[in-house]
């Protein structure tokens, strides 16, 4: 036991809700405040019957309480109405047999309970924690404070960025709407360029055909005039594919066919500095697609190859057959296993920038200068291909050159014949001007 008046009047006023409990489990000694709440009450406290020791396992003797010497226990005596003490008993080194006594205080969680627990900053002396617990409560005040204006801002953050959305979203509709415009405006350009050459050819041999002084002669210009009307039926049908308003007539074709029917009318497309080096696997199967279609995709990946070799050189067609037993990643989609025929064209030209490349086959997207095409050449082999259950892979680099291939699914019919080897080429004819003159004012033959 403590002993000394002073020791005592010093522990009354550190820890005015101290007591101590002897062996039968009875209060018999306690601080000023704690007899001054609990009043006659505390003399019926049985500490070990009645269980106020709140801890991680009960203390149902003597001997257990001494063992939490040190430990931080809570206590909640029904005489307290409500009061719950938290801190620690302690042993008399000098007689350890003796009453163990208690050294807390009130344990609260809010400023509020202060004055509901009718108790007063008498009751927490200095070192008593509560000024900690002051400091507590208010960083919880102003972390909520803060959590508080946190939200208004964040409330406000997204208001702004509802707003900034939704103006977003009308520049990207504006953006939209120009682009649309600009692809329509190429569009017209090109469609309109190309149909007037059509009807310049048209009006110019009806001219012609109709003052024409022989039959004959006549008959020659008719046939320029359907030629043309040909042609300009090709538009159409063009704007009707890459529409997809034309369904695809597939049937099953031989692909050797295909490429030497293309061949030979891309001569008189490519110029004399262009050689076309053709090269065609022997017993490929046959692929089911669009024969017009294929025939057009294959002449419009040509010209493009020849348009990237402004100074000539050699434009390699050709066409092998694959039976993959894995999957494989192209750049424009997943090809699965299975039987495929790929017909390769490549140019040593002068390569598709990589900002670009992405957008070569967006509809009506062109690199070219304006009347030169309508921008659906690529968008519409695009569509061939998609429609065939194919896939279209595009290796280019900056002045090496570039190489479009296109991988159909096979058939199973096998080809037995076979077109010009791998070393066999087809020149581009040349026209021969005998010494003269000629002002060339528009590039087209008819």
């Amino acid at each position: 036991m403590i002993r000394g008046e002073d020791q005592r009047r010093l522990i009354d006023r550190a820890f005015p809700f101290h007591f101590a409990v002897d062996a039968t489990g009875r209060i018999v000694d306690s601080g000023p405040r704690l007899r001054e709440i609990a009043g006659p009450a505390l003399a019926e406290v049985d500490v070990f019957g009645d269980q106020i020791i709140e801890g991680p396992y009960r203390i149902r003797d003597h001997a257990a309480l001494r063992g939490t010497d040190g430990d931080i226990n809570v206590v909640a005596m029904p005489c307290l109405r409500g009061i719950r003490l938290r801190g620690e008993f302690v042993t008399d080194p000098v007689d350890p047999q003796g009453p163990v006594r208690f050294l807390g205080h009130p344990w609260i969680t809010g400023i509020d309970d202060l004055s509901t627990l009718g108790l007063n900053l008498k009751d927490f002396p200095p070192h008593s924690g509560l000024s900690d617990l002051l400091v507590n409560l208010k960083m919880r005040d102003s972390v909520n404070e803060e959590l508080r204006r946190m939200a208004a801002s964040l409330r406000e953050r997204t208001d702004q960025l509802e707003r900034e959305l939704d103006h977003r979203q009308r520049l990207e509709a504006q953006l939209q709407h120009a682009q649309r415009m600009e692809a329509l405006g190429r569009l017209a350009g090109g469609v309109a360029h190309d149909f007037n050459n059509a009807l310049a050819a048209i009006g110019g041999h009806a001219s012609l055909g109709s003052t024409s002084p022989d039959l004959e002669n006549a008959r020659r210009h008719f046939a320029q005039i359907k030629e043309a009307t040909k042609r300009a039926g090709e538009i159409t049908s063009r704007l009707l594919a890459f529409s997809r308003r034309r369904p695809i007539d597939s049937e099953d074709l031989a692909v050797d066919e295909s490429i030497r029917e293309s061949s030979s009318l891309l001569g008189p497309l490519l110029g004399e500095r262009i050689v076309l080096e053709l090269g065609v696997q022997s017993g490929m199967p046959t692929v089911r697609t669009d024969s017009t279609g294929l025939q057009q995709a294959i002449v419009n990946l040509v010209v493009n190859a020849r348009d990237a070799m402004p100074d000539g050189g050699t434009i390699r067609l050709r066409a092998s057959f694959e039976d993959a037993n894995e999957a494989r990643t192209l750049r424009w989609g997943e090809r699965g296993p299975g039987r495929w025929v790929v017909i390769e064209v490549q140019d040593h030209g002068t390569g598709i920038a990589p900002e670009v490349v992405d957008r070569i086959f967006d509809p009506f997207f062109t690199t070219k200068e304006l009347g030169e095409g309508t921008g659906l050449g690529l968008a519409t082999v695009w569509w061939l291909v998609e429609r065939s259950g194919g896939v279209i892979d595009v290796r280019s680099e900056i002045g090496q050159g570039t190489t479009f291939a296109l991988h159909l699914p096979a058939g199973e019919t096998m080809t037995s014949s076979a077109t010009a080897g791998p070393d066999e080429t087809v020149e581009s004819a040349g026209v021969l001007g005998g010494g003269r003159h000629l002002l060339l004012v528009e590039d087209d033959p008819h």
